[in-house]
């Protein structure tokens, strides 16, 4: 089957942005109007082909694409003598992404008790927005971003009992090109293992136990391997109508909540 989808859609600015005005309400941060804003649209597509049947083999492709034209962006200049920052909104051109994907499931053994998958996603993005630098007015601002994402996991169901193994590695360059910030390469790790055991009828345990791996950031904190293993134990009463649980979350104590983002500024 081949699928193809393409959406459009406006984002209109906020008319008080459009006025021409000055507001010096504060002194220190003066903020102008902009009467020649104009809407900003956003273009999406999505062409993919997938293999539709009851065969071993399950494939998919995908080919995506998103184009922003004037974009909205806050742009300010900074007095060093006076320390005033004078900004308005503008429009932005050259922000897109561009990708391709593909996805392949495979099931074996005799009853289909193994299955194997693997997917694959490459990607190019432009970011603009306005930067400025030692007083200067506001000036366009790019950054190039590619990726490349792998993950691959192997599964095995046995009556009630399901385990299984899965790997994926995510590799990131950030280039900015007019701004003095250096390109850097980060580097994402992540294996593990899942499984739950069905010791009778009523009692099971569950547990899974990750690798996390980051490398190449130029935050030294972010720079970190974490183990994180998680347990569960249930027991069923009732005939399955109560359920009785406990939950070990952490039991390493090493969970760190990582999230971090690179936009059109080079700021990470």
């Amino acid at each position: 089957r081949l699928y193809f989808n393409y959406e459009r859609r406006i984002s209109s600015p906020d008319l008080v942005d459009m006025v021409d005005f000055r507001d010096a309400l504060d002194p220190l941060k003066v903020k102008l109007g902009n009467s020649s804003l104009k809407d900003s649209e956003r273009h999406s597509f999505i062409i993919s082909y997938r293999t539709d049947s009851d065969s071993r083999l399950q494939h998919s492709e995908r080919f995506y694409g998103n184009m922003l034209r004037n974009a909205l962006a806050y742009g300010y200049s900074y007095d060093l003598s006076t320390g005033v920052k004078t900004g308005r909104m503008y429009n932005v051109n050259g922000n897109y992404d561009i990708g391709v994907s593909q996805s392949t499931d495979f099931d074996f053994g005799a009853s289909r008790q193994f299955s194997l998958g693997n997917y694959i996603d490459l990607n190019y993005a432009r970011s603009k927005d306005l930067l400025s630098e030692n007083g200067t007015e506001p000036r366009p601002n790019r950054v190039d971003a590619c990726s490349l994402r792998e993950s691959l996991d192997l599964s095995f169901v046995t009556g009630k009992n399901k385990f299984r193994l899965s790997a994926s590695g995510k590799w990131n360059r950030f280039d900015p090109k007019e701004s003095n910030v250096d390109a850097f390469t980060a580097r994402d790790y992540t294996c593990g293992v899942t499984g739950l055991l069905s010791l009778t009828d009523r009692l099971r345990v569950m547990t899974d136990f990750t690798v996390y791996i980051r490398r190449g950031y130029s935050d030294p904190s972010l720079n970190k391997t974490n183990f994180v293993w998680n347990g569960r134990i249930s027991y069923e009463l009732m005939k399955g109508q109560l359920a009785l649980m406990a939950d070990g979350f952490d039991i390493l104590h090493n969970l760190s909540n990582v999230f971090y983002n690179v936009n059109a500024q080079a700021r990470t």
